[in-house]
Protein backbone atom coordinates (compact mmCIF):
# COMPACT_ATOMS: atom_id res chain seq x y z
CA UNK A 1 0.00 0.00 0.00
CA UNK A 2 1.20 3.53 -0.62
CA UNK A 3 2.10 5.67 2.35
CA UNK A 4 0.93 9.13 3.32
CA UNK A 5 2.99 11.57 5.38
CA UNK A 6 0.15 13.29 7.26
CA UNK A 7 -3.57 12.95 7.81
CA UNK A 8 -5.52 15.55 5.80
CA UNK A 9 -2.33 17.67 5.50
CA UNK A 10 -2.85 19.07 9.01
CA UNK A 11 -2.56 16.20 11.51
CA UNK A 12 0.26 13.80 12.28
CA UNK A 13 -0.33 10.17 11.37
CA UNK A 14 -0.73 9.23 15.03
CA UNK A 15 -3.30 11.97 15.64
CA UNK A 16 -5.12 11.05 12.44
CA UNK A 17 -5.19 7.38 13.41
CA UNK A 18 -6.56 8.34 16.84
CA UNK A 19 -9.25 10.51 15.24
CA UNK A 20 -10.17 7.64 12.93
CA UNK A 21 -10.25 5.18 15.85
CA UNK A 22 -12.39 7.39 18.09
CA UNK A 23 -14.75 8.31 15.24
CA UNK A 24 -15.26 4.70 14.22
CA UNK A 25 -15.75 3.59 17.82
CA UNK A 26 -18.41 6.22 18.47
CA UNK A 27 -20.15 5.71 15.11
CA UNK A 28 -20.14 1.92 15.44
CA UNK A 29 -21.49 2.07 18.99
CA UNK A 30 -24.23 4.50 17.97
CA UNK A 31 -25.13 2.35 14.97
CA UNK A 32 -25.25 -0.78 17.17
CA UNK A 33 -27.68 0.96 19.54
CA UNK A 34 -29.79 2.06 16.57
CA UNK A 35 -29.89 -1.45 15.10
CA UNK A 36 -30.73 -3.11 18.43
CA UNK A 37 -33.47 -0.56 19.12
CA UNK A 38 -34.93 -1.08 15.66
CA UNK A 39 -34.86 -4.88 16.03
CA UNK A 40 -36.51 -4.73 19.47
CA UNK A 41 -39.29 -2.56 18.07
CA UNK A 42 -39.71 -4.87 15.07
CA UNK A 43 -39.95 -8.05 17.15
CA UNK A 44 -42.17 -6.31 19.71
CA UNK A 45 -44.63 -5.41 16.93
CA UNK A 46 -44.50 -8.97 15.56
CA UNK A 47 -45.25 -10.46 19.00
CA UNK A 48 -48.30 -8.28 19.55
CA UNK A 49 -49.65 -9.19 16.13
CA UNK A 50 -49.68 -12.79 17.28
CA UNK A 51 -46.76 -14.05 15.20
CA UNK A 52 -44.43 -15.08 18.05
CA UNK A 53 -41.51 -14.54 15.72
CA UNK A 54 -38.23 -15.70 17.27
CA UNK A 55 -35.22 -15.16 15.02
CA UNK A 56 -32.95 -18.16 14.58
CA UNK A 57 -30.29 -16.26 12.68
CA UNK A 58 -28.02 -13.29 13.20
CA UNK A 59 -28.34 -10.38 10.84
CA UNK A 60 -25.35 -9.66 8.64
CA UNK A 61 -25.46 -6.00 9.62
CA UNK A 62 -25.31 -6.84 13.33
CA UNK A 63 -22.19 -8.92 12.85
CA UNK A 64 -20.55 -6.33 10.60
CA UNK A 65 -21.18 -3.40 12.92
CA UNK A 66 -20.09 -5.44 15.95
CA UNK A 67 -16.86 -6.41 14.20
CA UNK A 68 -16.19 -2.80 13.26
CA UNK A 69 -16.76 -1.70 16.85
CA UNK A 70 -14.45 -4.38 18.26
CA UNK A 71 -11.73 -3.65 15.72
CA UNK A 72 -12.04 0.13 16.26
CA UNK A 73 -11.35 -0.51 19.94
CA UNK A 74 -8.39 -2.71 18.91
CA UNK A 75 -7.17 0.12 16.71
CA UNK A 76 -7.22 2.55 19.62
CA UNK A 77 -5.56 0.04 21.93
CA UNK A 78 -2.89 -0.65 19.33
CA UNK A 79 -2.16 3.05 18.93
CA UNK A 80 -1.91 3.76 22.64
CA UNK A 81 -0.06 0.55 23.56
CA UNK A 82 2.15 0.64 20.43
CA UNK A 83 0.99 -2.80 19.25
CA UNK A 84 1.25 -2.73 15.49
CA UNK A 85 -0.41 -6.11 15.01
CA UNK A 86 -3.67 -4.61 16.35
CA UNK A 87 -3.41 -1.93 13.70
CA UNK A 88 -2.73 -4.58 11.06
CA UNK A 89 -5.84 -6.51 12.15
CA UNK A 90 -7.87 -3.32 11.68
CA UNK A 91 -6.30 -2.74 8.25
CA UNK A 92 -7.23 -6.29 7.17
CA UNK A 93 -10.85 -5.82 8.29
CA UNK A 94 -11.05 -2.50 6.46
CA UNK A 95 -9.62 -4.00 3.26
CA UNK A 96 -12.27 -6.73 3.45
CA UNK A 97 -14.90 -4.01 3.96
CA UNK A 98 -13.59 -2.13 0.93
CA UNK A 99 -13.82 -5.27 -1.19
CA UNK A 100 -17.44 -5.76 -0.06
CA UNK A 101 -18.04 -2.07 -0.79
CA UNK A 102 -16.77 -2.51 -4.34
CA UNK A 103 -19.17 -5.43 -4.84
CA UNK A 104 -22.03 -3.29 -3.49
CA UNK A 105 -21.09 -0.53 -5.93
CA UNK A 106 -21.13 -3.02 -8.81
CA UNK A 107 -24.54 -4.29 -7.69
CA UNK A 108 -25.87 -0.72 -7.52
CA UNK A 109 -24.50 -0.08 -11.03
CA UNK A 110 -26.38 -3.16 -12.22
CA UNK A 111 -29.59 -1.99 -10.56
CA UNK A 112 -29.14 1.54 -11.86
CA UNK A 113 -28.55 0.39 -15.41
CA UNK A 114 -31.82 -1.45 -15.24
CA UNK A 115 -31.26 -5.06 -16.25
CA UNK A 116 -34.15 -4.72 -18.70
CA UNK A 117 -36.88 -3.69 -16.27
CA UNK A 118 -38.59 -0.31 -16.28
CA UNK A 119 -37.80 2.18 -13.53
CA UNK A 120 -39.57 5.28 -12.46
CA UNK A 121 -37.62 8.47 -11.83
CA UNK A 122 -37.96 8.28 -8.04
CA UNK A 123 -36.45 4.78 -7.82
CA UNK A 124 -33.59 5.76 -10.12
CA UNK A 125 -32.86 8.82 -7.95
CA UNK A 126 -32.91 6.69 -4.79
CA UNK A 127 -30.61 4.06 -6.30
CA UNK A 128 -28.27 6.77 -7.61
CA UNK A 129 -28.12 8.26 -4.10
CA UNK A 130 -27.22 4.86 -2.65
CA UNK A 131 -24.57 4.39 -5.32
CA UNK A 132 -23.07 7.79 -4.57
CA UNK A 133 -23.02 7.09 -0.82
CA UNK A 134 -21.36 3.69 -1.40
CA UNK A 135 -18.67 5.30 -3.58
CA UNK A 136 -17.99 8.08 -1.05
CA UNK A 137 -17.73 5.67 1.89
CA UNK A 138 -15.46 3.35 -0.09
CA UNK A 139 -13.08 6.21 -0.86
CA UNK A 140 -13.14 7.38 2.76
CA UNK A 141 -12.36 3.82 3.89
CA UNK A 142 -9.44 3.66 1.45
CA UNK A 143 -7.98 6.87 2.85
CA UNK A 144 -8.39 5.77 6.47
CA UNK A 145 -6.59 2.52 5.63
CA UNK A 146 -3.72 4.50 4.10
CA UNK A 147 -3.43 6.72 7.19
CA UNK A 148 -3.53 3.87 9.71
CA UNK A 149 -1.22 1.65 7.67
CA UNK A 150 1.28 4.51 7.26
CA UNK A 151 1.17 5.08 11.01
CA UNK A 152 1.70 1.35 11.57
CA UNK A 153 4.74 1.32 9.27
CA UNK A 154 6.19 4.41 10.95
CA UNK A 155 5.51 2.94 14.39
CA UNK A 156 7.29 -0.30 13.42
CA UNK A 157 10.32 1.61 12.15
CA UNK A 158 10.48 3.66 15.38
CA UNK A 159 10.27 0.50 17.50
CA UNK A 160 12.97 -1.16 15.40
CA UNK A 161 15.22 1.92 15.61
CA UNK A 162 14.79 1.99 19.39
CA UNK A 163 15.70 -1.71 19.62
CA UNK A 164 18.80 -1.15 17.46
CA UNK A 165 19.93 1.72 19.72
CA UNK A 166 19.53 -0.44 22.82
CA UNK A 167 21.63 -3.29 21.45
Amino acid sequence: LPEVKTCCNCFSLETGAKIIGFSLTVLSAAFMVLIVTDEIEHFHRQTYRGYRYAPSFVYFTDVGVSLHFIFAVYLLQGIYDRKSYYLMAWVILQVATIIVGIFVILIFFGILLGAGRPHNIKSIDMEFDRLLIAIIFTFISCYTVLVVNSHRIRMNSQIQARENCES
